[in-house]
């Protein structure tokens, strides 16, 4: 049966200690680092025309875009967070 995923991805960014060498023993160097955060909030069974068959399920609360601990825990150490950007499967971003 085909599921509708939920996805929340938030953009971070700050600071990392990067090895400057493969063995990572020569003193490292500090740079800006960009990345997500985030996962699979929830899902919901669909049928083959896309209509939900059931209720929405939880699969981690942790990434609740409507709870705002959880978006400043996500955002982590970002100078400039970004907006939330919301989409549907089969979107184009």
């Amino acid at each position: 049966m085909p599921k509708r995923l939920f996805f929340s991805l938030f953009v971070t960014d700050g600071f990392e200690n990067l090895p400057t060498d493969p063995t990572g023993t020569a003193p490292r160097r500090r740079e800006y680092v960009w990345g997500f955060k985030g996962g699979l909030f929830k899902t919901q069974d669909i049928d083959s025309w896309g209509w939900p068959l059931g209720p929405e399920v939880i699969v981690n609360p942790a990434f609740d875009p409507a709870d705002q601990a959880n978006l400043s825990r996500l955002r982590g150490t970002a100078v400039t967070p970004s907006p939330r950007i919301d989409m549907d499967v089969d979107d184009e971003l």
